[in-house]
């Protein structure tokens, strides 16, 4: 076993041990849009879980435009990984996806880092 997937095994241990549950709707982009009247309809979603820990970000990486004081830092186990727009759920708070950072040393993802927005 190399010494990244050991790294992840370890991650894993860690945030299903102490982590909480992160959940997320996937929009699989099969529906239609009505450009006259501006409105998506139809089409599915796919539901996810994950165990991760939700975090302030550091006051040094606020901006103010990239990054507000509201927004929520997540770092969660690797495997299933939300996308950009997805919305992501933790303790009954709905965030939206605006970033996502993989750990990914040697090509092995270890952990994912999100940004989240209310």
């Amino acid at each position: 076993m190399s010494f990244y997937v050991g790294l992840k095994n370890t991650a894993t241990k860690l945030l299903t041990d102490k982590g909480q549950n992160v959940s997320w709707l996937h929009d699989n982009n099969n529906g239609s849009f009505n450009p006259v009247t501006g409105v998506k309809s139809g089409g599915s979603t796919t539901a996810y879980s994950a165990k991760g820990v939700l975090l302030n970000f550091s006051d040094a990486r606020i901006d103010g435009v990239f990054v507000i004081a509201s927004d929520r830092r997540c770092i969660m186990s690797a495997g299933n990984v939300p996308e950009v727009s997805d919305l992501v759920t933790v303790n009954s708070i709905g965030y939206q996806v605006l970033a996502v950072k993989p750990v990914n040393p040697a090509g092995t993802a270890v952990m994912y880092e999100l940004q989240l927005r209310t």
